[in-house]
């Protein structure tokens, strides 16, 4: 399975959830990325021996003409995943399946800065969203979503930490979905199917099913010293 990854940031939830993906028995996920900016992730890239490009323009439309092609050089996606700080826009979404991790429980608090606009609103649970992206702003299928309770004494950055969490466990439920066959993408459309009777919890819906990333997500938890997924 190929899959694409655009990143503008330091890739840290990508590089926690690469070494659980690869410690697990049987996986077969190719990654190639693209950035738009000198980043923590080129050097995760390199270190882990992926194949990546920088393209460096202001206009979104034209960084989605130019991911795409540069996918299609690589040999085409099955998937495109985004740890990303801008918008793409059709040229890239209605080529190739494109998903995005949005730090939020969808439909709150959609665009920037997600977890401020949750700790300003003093709301009671954090949540991240596993969505597919199109046209709209955050507002695509929802394809999975984490959510924790908070209490009045957590900071900003303790919640930023909790995300990164969220995050880590919404791209391996990706990937796991994607083997299990449990996520299929329509032709050409890229509508979603996703099976019904997933297994889910009161933190996570849906959970993760394969076994070795769902140990790899709570080791990652106890290294940090925090509970976020059960």
């Amino acid at each position: 399975m190929k899959i694409g990854i655009i990143c503008s940031s330091g890739g840290s939830a990508f590089k926690e959830a690469l070494d659980i993906i690869r410690e697990a028995k049987g996986n077969s996920c190719q990654f190639y990325a693209v950035t738009d900016r000198q980043c923590g992730f080129e050097e995760v890239c390199k270190k882990e021996s992926i194949p990546y490009t920088r393209i460096e323009t202001p206009d979104n439309k034209e960084f989605s003409l130019l991911a795409k092609k540069k996918f299609m050089q690589f040999g085409g996606m099955d998937v495109v995943q985004l740890f990303y700080h801008r918008l793409v826009t059709e040229e890239l979404f209605s080529f190739v399946p494109t998903i995005n991790i949005h730090p939020a429980l969808l439909p709150a608090f959609k665009g920037l800065r997600p977890i401020g606009q949750a700790f300003e609103a003093k709301v009671k649970f954090l949540g991240a969203s596993l969505h597919q992206v199109d046209a709209t702003t955050d507002g695509g299928v929802i394809i999975g979503q984490t959510i924790m309770p908070i209490v009045p004494s957590y900071t900003k950055e303790k919640l930023a930490k909790f995300s990164f969490i969220q995050k880590t466990f919404l791209f391996l439920l990706l990937i796991d979905l994607l083997e299990s066959n449990s996520l299929q993408f329509e032709p050409d459309t890229w509508k979603i199917k996703i099976s019904k009777n997933l297994p889910f919890s009161d933190r996570c819906n849906p959970h993760i099913q394969n076994l070795y990333y769902l140990k790899g997500i709570l080791n990652v938890q106890r290294r940090y010293h925090i509970e976020v997924i059960k």
